[in-house]
Parts: C-alpha cells; structure tokens; sequence
C-alpha cells in the first residue's frame, strides 16, 4: 500500500495514517455490510489528540510483541468514534481496504492497541 504523503505519520511502527472521519463521511452502500471510508485527496488526518492515542496504542503493541504483523496489516488507522469504556466498541476490516482497520476507541490506549491487533488479525 502506498502511505499518501500528506497524511504520513511517523510512529513508532512505521508511517501511519490516523484518520477519524465524521460518520456522514463514512460510505454506505452496496459493496460492504459495513460502513467504510475512502482517503481522496482532501482527506485530513486525525486531531493531533487522536494521533497521540494511535502512537501510544502502537507503542503497547510493540512492547508486547505482535507490532511486526500490526506494522504490516494496519498502515491506516480510521477511528470511527469515542465510547464511554461501559459502551460496546465496534472494530472491523475490510478485504477491499487491505492494511486498514477501523474501530471505536475509548481515549485509553492499550484498549485501542488490543482492538488494532485484533483487527491487523482480520487484515
């Protein structure tokens, strides 16, 4: 997959993209059971806030030892919505997005890094 420049983060995996699209910006539509999002050339990156939480996710992540099939199979990061951490959190990928994995978080970063493996598994 090839990272788009303009969104390219330095992590401690390797550029990422953190995106958190608005939810009328997410694709409805007849090729995924599943809401999805495409990056286009005025796609944003993440707040800075939520670029944070993704780097210190991956930074869980590498300290417990799955980070080399995460650095391969969750390039872009697309945070759907914040959940109270009593609310159900909703995590997928999609074969037509590879290397992109889209989840709920809750602002607590190993939650976010064990949704991020779980997700990198599907990819």
């Amino acid at each position: 997959m090839r990272i788009q420049p303009h969104l390219a983060h330095s992590s401690r995996l390797g550029p990422r993209i953190v995106i958190a699209p608005y939810e009328d910006e997410m694709i409805r539509g007849p090729h995924s059971d599943t809401p999805y999002y495409v990056l286009g050339p005025d796609t944003t990156g993440a707040a800075e806030s939520l670029t944070v939480l993704a780097d210190d996710a991956l930074g869980h992540i590498a300290a417990t030892g799955p980070d080399a099939l995460v650095a391969a199979h969750a390039a872009v990061i697309c945070l759907t919505g914040r959940c109270r951490p009593d609310q159900t959190l909703h995590s997928f990928a999609i074969t037509r997005l590879p290397a992109t994995v889209f989840t709920d978080h809750t602002g607590d970063a190993a939650v976010l890094g064990r949704d991020l493996v779980h997700e990198a598994t599907h990819n």
